[in-house]
C-alpha cells in the first residue's frame, strides 16, 4: 500500500475478491486451479438464460440470487461514487442502480469535487486512496462548499490501520465501510444516512 493516499500506482490487491463478489451477484462463482511452479488458472462460471425466455434484464432469476427489492423512494436520490478502481465502480454502480438509486461517477478527488457541485447528490461514497487527490482532502474541500456541507459522505476504503476511521471522521465524513464491500451492508448504510423522512428501509 502506498504511504501517500493520493497514490501514483493503482491496485490494492482486492481484484480477485471483487470479481468473486460480482460473479456471486449474478448467481455465478469463481474457480481456481493452481500448480506449484507452473502458475494458476482462474475461471468464472455464470448462469445463462435466453432473453427470449427470461425477458428484461431486471426480471432475470437464477434461483441462487434474490435481488434486493427496489423502493420507489430510492429513485429520488442520486449517489455520487468517487473511486478510481473500475471493478469497484461496476460492482457498486450496478447494485445501487438495481436498487433504484441514480448513480454519478468520479474517478478521483478532483473529479469528485466537481461532480458534487454539479450533481448535488443526496449522498457521496468516497474512496480514500486515489490518484490526483485523495478522499480525505476531497472531503475537506467539499465541506467548504455551502450547498454540500451537510451531504452525508461515506468512506469506502481498504485502509485498516489504527486511527484510519478517526482520520475519515476528522476530515468530515459521516460513515466508514471497508473493502471488499458488503453490498447489502452498503445499502443499509446509505439508507441510515439519508434523511429519515425520505429514506425507506432496505
Amino acid at each position: 500500500m502506498d504511504a501517500n493516499l493520493a497514490r501514483q500506482a493503482s491496485g490494492t490487491g482486492l481484484g480477485l475478491a471483487l470479481v468473486a463478489k460480482m460473479a456471486a451477484l449474478h448467481g455465478g462463482r469463481v474457480g481456481v486451479e493452481s500448480q506449484p511452479g507452473q502458475g494458476s488458472r482462474f475461471t468464472i462460471h455464470l448462469p445463462w438464460e435466453s432473453a427470449l425466455v427470461t425477458g428484461p434484464l431486471q426480471e432475470w432469476k437464477t434461483g441462487k440470487l434474490r435481488p434486493e427489492q427496489k423502493h420507489a423512494e430510492n429513485r429520488k436520490h442520486t449517489i455520487l461514487l468517487v473511486d478510481d478502481t473500475e471493478e469497484v465502480i461496476m460492482l457498486i454502480r450496478d447494485y445501487l442502480e438495481y436498487n433504484g438509486f441514480k448513480v454519478a461517477i468520479a474517478h478521483n478527488g478532483i473529479e469528485g469535487i466537481t461532480q458534487a457541485e454539479i450533481v448535488q447528490p443526496s449522498l457521496i461514497l468516497m474512496d480514500v486512496q486515489m490518484p490526483a487527490m485523495d478522499g480525505l482532502e476531497a472531503t475537506r474541500k467539499i465541506r467548504q462548499i455551502p450547498s454540500l456541507q451537510h451531504v452525508p459522505i461515506i468512506a469506502l476504503t481498504a485502509l485498516a490501520m489504527r486511527g484510519d476511521r478517526e482520520r475519515c471522521f476528522e476530515a468530515g465524513m459521516n460513515g466508514y465501510i471497508s473493502k471488499p464491500v458488503d453490498l447489502k451492508a452498503l445499502v443499509q448504510v446509505i439508507q441510515d444516512h439519508l434523511p429519515k423522512s425520505e429514506a425507506s428501509a432496505a
